[in-house]
């Protein structure tokens, strides 16, 4: 949906941006988690994460915009044989 929806010029820094979150903000987040676990413990660093996925998930369905986006040409745009 991102490469579908970003301008042709601006693929390859769209994509480059993508690959710095993937794989950089991978290992942050993995050195932070070891560190609310020393503190917080096992238990507590969990349950914040689980809150904070939710969280997430409920401001992803709350945002019309997202709900709505389509990749262009893909199988919602498709209607099946058995429809027509």
């Amino acid at each position: 949906m991102l490469q579908a929806n970003a301008e042709r010029e601006y693929l390859g820094r769209v994509m480059s941006l993508m690959s710095i979150a993937l794989q950089g903000l991978v290992a942050f987040s993995f050195a932070v988690t070891g560190v609310l676990i020393d503190g917080l413990g096992l238990a507590a660093t969990m349950t914040a994460a689980g809150g904070l996925v939710a969280l997430t998930a409920v401001v992803a369905l709350g945002s019309r915009e997202l709900r709505r986006a389509r990749v262009p040409g893909g199988a919602a745009d498709a209607v099946p044989e058995a429809m027509e």
